[in-house]
């Protein structure tokens, strides 16, 4: 993560987002070399399993360190083992450091109490699990990406003393944020259903239990906008050193999430849940937005005005288009393996296409500009 950090700060962004690929690398070599012997008779994972496993993530973390440490040479940041020098400097980030080291635990308070309520329903966490995979694709790809760039280019023109382009800056960001979550969200929650089967129905997992997941991530993805949107925004009090705003705000989306939770898991069960986590996206941001407005930290431009209804005419046509498209592709989607995947690979790619096409008819976005964004 330190290493990350300076890569990041220097604007080296690809490096450090490619660590996390080596872990994924190493697990599955080892599951398809390793881990299968150690199976039992009835077809589950045996202790051994576990161990095997265990030792891949550790390998996997060494391998990370060495492959970021290479990288942070190479641009002349040489990692050494200095004695501890608590200069004023220093405390001074320890102190920001606190608020940021609990609210980074936000989401893992809320999927603790998510699981803690999921019990009571049999196989609701499961459930919760696989749709939480799926939600979490965009949101790392698309919210993580856009805060990686954001912070470190805010802050250098807020220390630049460039207000101007700070604020272009930050506008850009949440139009773009925007122009890639609505789809995403709007994808996931549409054409659930058919995701969810090519991907997971197999061997004990059912019709009935995509259809079972697919309720889930329809109702998590609601809050994927949010999800994405508060990534920026939180950036924009992170530039100007202050962290205990956007802790505070993720302390009341816990608190907004837990009463969601519970007031709707008697009537709908772990869909409630999941329309918890989308509900508490969209208080924190809501929180965001307009504490960064009252103190003028964020002021949309005329062109964010002129963006977003385009945007989401949009994602309302690719809505309609993927739940017509869905129907004569039915039987595919039912088919074999490599039909089910070729069929899917259809309605997102077809549906990718005609959302691309749709911004640049409605002039959402500017052609060249949506090109060079494509192209980098």
């Amino acid at each position: 993560a330190l290493q990350g950090g300076v890569l990041n700060a220097r604007g080296r962004f690809a490096d450090a987002a490619a660590a996390p690929i080596l872990l994924n690398v190493v697990m599955i070599i080892v599951l398809y070399t390793l881990v299968p012997p150690s199976f039992d008779a009835s077809g589950g994972v045996t202790a051994k399993s576990g161990e095997i496993l265990s030792i891949a993530v550790t390998v996997a973390g060494m391998l990370q360190f060495l492959w970021l440490a290479v990288t942070c040479q190479r641009t002349g940041m040489h990692l050494h083992l200095p004695w501890p020098n608590l200069s004023p400097a220093v405390k001074k980030v320890m102190i920001r450091m606190v608020p940021g080291l609990v609210g980074g635990g936000v989401n893992q308070i809320n999927l603790t109490v998510a699981t803690i309520l999921a019990t009571l329903q049999p196989h609701a966490v499961t459930y919760l699990y696989y749709s939480d995979r799926l939600y979490q694709l965009p949101l790392a790809l698309i919210g993580s990406a856009i805060r990686l760039v954001l912070l470190p280019s805010l802050t250098r023109a807020l220390r630049g003393r460039r207000p101007e382009e700070a604020m272009r800056i930050f506008n850009r960001a949440i139009e773009m944020g925007f122009f890639l979550s609505l789809p995403a969200a709007v994808a996931l929650t549409v054409a659930a259903a058919p995701i969810i089967s090519v991907l997971y129905e197999r061997g004990a997992f059912t019709h009935g239990d995509s259809i079972a997941v697919s309720y889930a991530l329809t109702a998590i993805a609601l809050g994927l906008p949010a999800y994405i949107l508060n990534k920026s925004l939180s950036a924009g009090f992170l530039a100007r050193e202050d962290t205990m705003t956007p802790f505070r705000f993720a302390m009341i989306g816990v608190a907004a999430d837990i009463a969601i939770s519970l007031s709707l898991f008697p009537f709908i069960h772990y869909i409630g849940i999941a329309l918890g986590t989308a509900g508490a996206a969209w208080v924190n941001c809501g929180l965001l937005y307009f504490t960064l407005r009252r103190r003028g930290y964020l002021v949309l431009d005329r062109r964010v005005f002129r963006t977003l209804p385009r945007l989401g005419l949009a994602a309302a046509v690719l809505g309609l288009a993927l739940w017509w498209g869905i129907k004569p592709l039915q039987a595919f989607l039912a088919g074999g393996e490599l039909v089910r995947m070729a069929a899917l690979a259809v309605l997102v790619g077809g549906g990718m296409a005609l959302y691309l096409a749709l911004v640049i008819a409605t002039g959402a976005i500017p052609r060249q500009e949506l090109m060079r964004f494509i192209r980098r």
